[in-house]
């Protein structure tokens, strides 16, 4: 669920996550991207309140609020800590984007790393509108930004891309990032790309990074010339003993591509606008 940016959503983000974590086992507490830890929204957790106050007044089940925390990133809860993305110096000739860490107990801020938001027409609203995504096995986090992809550990800064740079990946559509997933030793994002040679037209396209390093993989592309950048946020499944990231892309189709090693697209099954939402898998069925 996405919040708006306001006062209240501030507070509602945060009290809820802040709640949430104290009353489930370590375990079911870990919420280390969007959709979860299974990619598909669902969580193992028990004892979860069935109301909360956000008023914050005596006798209130919120721990505690941060209004000075917020915005349309939905934070990410990994090891007792949460994670987001902000704007950063916001309202000023140096106004970028950062990304946050809360200790989850008490809401303290642990470290925060700000970055610039460079040769793009992203508008300040619309910054961290994707969401941080959390390696539980090495307890780095990853953010797809408004214009580069970072990978942090500890608030410093192990690798970034510059993707508009690099690759070509557009930074307008309103700063609609997507959300990255990590697969193994895999960080994968997407984007609208426009690159040169064969890759030279415009293109929902894949790329898959090596988690530790920030070396770029394999770089896979959907159909030519999208109608839309896409709002579907990908699924991590396995079918058949294999397994697929499952999304609906630019181009208006649901695509199914290999992970690993070279991330050859293996499906497609076009659904009009199915760019605009998110795939669900059951079993072998989509």
């Amino acid at each position: 669920m996405r919040f708006r940016f306001d006062l209240m959503s501030r507070c509602l983000t945060f009290a809820i996550f802040a709640f949430a974590c104290s009353v489930t086992p370590a375990a079911a507490a870990h919420w280390p991207c969007w959709r979860g830890p299974t990619l598909d929204g669902q969580a193992q957790a028990s004892e979860l309140p069935e109301d909360w106050d956000p008023a914050g007044d005596e006798g209130s089940n919120a721990l505690w609020m941060r209004e000075d925390i917020g915005g349309p990133c939905t934070p990410i809860a990994m090891k007792g800590r949460i994670y987001t993305i902000q704007r950063s110096m916001p309202s000023t000739e140096r106004e970028g984007e950062k990304v946050v860490c809360l200790d989850a107990a008490t809401g303290k801020t642990l470290w925060e790393n700000a970055y610039n938001v460079w040769l793009s027409d992203v508008p300040a609203e619309r910054i961290g509108w994707s969401s941080v995504v959390g390696d539980p096995e090495t307890g780095n986090v990853c953010a797809l930004g408004a214009c580069d992809i970072f990978q942090f550990m500890n608030g410093e800064t192990l690798w970034s891309i510059p993707l508009h740079e690099q690759f070509g990946m557009l930074t307008t559509y309103g700063g609609r990032t997507n959300f990255p997933i990590i697969h193994e030793n895999l960080v994968i994002i997407s984007g609208i790309i426009i690159n040169w040679g064969d890759a030279a037209k415009l293109n929902h396209r894949l790329i898959a990074i090596d988690k530790k390093t920030g070396e770029v993989i394999w770089f896979n592309g959907t159909r030519d010339l999208p109608f839309d950048t896409t709002y579907s946020a990908p699924s991590l499944v396995t079918i058949d003993g294999q397994r697929h990231v499952i999304m609906g892309a630019g181009d208006g189709a649901i695509r199914g591509f290999q992970p690993r090693p070279t991330g050859k697209r293996e499906s497609c099954r076009v659904v009009p606008r199915q760019r605009r939402g998110n795939t669900e898998c059951l079993g072998a069925m989509i």
